[in-house]
Formats: structure tokens, sequence, C-alpha cells
């Protein structure tokens, strides 16, 4: 078991890594150059490295996102409820009252999916009122928190993957977001 107490940086010159969280695929790649090898971060947490060999190193330095200045901005509260309960909309917050309301198939995804829907929620505080626009830059703004935290680029798309929908105006967030991923560097590789 691998314990990491803040955000970390690692490297491996394996052909493949694969790492768990609570029982579930946290980080995977495959097909490293193992000559050059990969550099990328873990957030703190507790990790079972199933395959590969790491060495602790810097911490990738991902560029954040760039984002408009929030239009609306509601502080955060100290405390927010989340709730768990079936929802069509998969989670939602109510910005007034301080509850997130998440369904509970988020309970059956890694992580760092939840973290992305949650921290897309938070964003909510500053961005809101704007339709569309406002959903895109609360996408932006969890990446940007994810990043933040130690999670990779390549997690950030997962995690939208997993948690929109294929219907149209989510997959205009999900094209927004990806082209907005590439002005973040990937996978750092020397």
């Amino acid at each position: 078991m691998l314990t990491v107490n803040q955000k970390t940086g690692f490297v491996t010159k394996s052909p493949v890594l694969l790492f768990y969280e609570e029982g579930m695929p946290f980080y995977m790649r495959k097909d490293i150059d193992t000559t050059k090898g990969l550099r990328f971060n873990l957030p703190a947490g507790e990790y079972d490295l199933r395959l590969g060999d790491i060495e602790q190193n810097e911490i990738v330095q991902y560029p954040l996102i760039k984002m408009d200045l929030p239009s609306d901005f509601t502080p955060y509260p100290e405390k927010l409820k989340l709730v768990y309960k079936p929802t069509p909309r998969k989670c939602q917050i109510d910005v007034y009252n301080f509850i997130v309301y998440a369904d509970p198939m988020f309970k059956l995804f890694p992580k760092y999916v939840f973290k992305w829907v949650f921290g897309h929620e938070l964003g909510h505080f500053p961005y809101k009122g704007e339709g569309i626009k406002s959903e895109r830059d609360c996408d932006k703004f969890s990446a940007n928190l994810l990043l933040v935290d130690g999670y990779n680029p390549s997690q950030i798309r997962s995690a939208i993957d997993l948690a929109l929908s294929n219907q149209l105006s989510s997959l205009c967030r999900k094209f927004n977001l990806l082209d907005n991923l590439k002005e973040v560097l990937q996978w750092t590789q020397y």
C-alpha cells in the first residue's frame, strides 16, 4: 500500500502502470516509452500499485485552464451538506441552502469522477446564471481544482466521459473541456 500525504510527483520507466484506490482502478497508463519514462502526479490518498515500478520525483506542474472572471459570485459556505439520492441530473447544487444532491451511482465510480462532478457543482458559486456558459465555466473550474489537487489530465478526461451523458448539450460540454485540456500538457515524459 502506498500512502501519499500530499500532491506528489512520481516517475516510472515501466511499460504499464496501474494504480487502484479503494478497490477501484484509479490511474492507468500503458505503452509507456521505457527509455524516456513517464512523469505523473498522485493526490493525497492510499493506493495499491498493481503494475509497474515508481520512484518519487518532482511534481508535474500542469498549466491551469484559462477562465473568465466570475460573473455573480456567491460566497462559499462553511459547510455543504451532501445528500445521496436518485436525481435525473446526476448531481446538482442548491447554492442558497448549501446542499449538494448526488445520485448514489457515483459510489460505483472511481473517486476522481465524483470529485470532478462535485468540483463542477462548487463552480456554481462563482459561475451561475448564464446557461451553458455557466456549465462550461464550472467544468473548467472543476478541472483546475483536480489539477491543483494532483490529478492528471487523463483522469479529468476519464471523469467527464463517465460523468456526462452523450446528449447533445453534454457532448458540447465534453468537446469544450477536451479542447481546453489540449492546452494542458497531457503526459510529461523525460
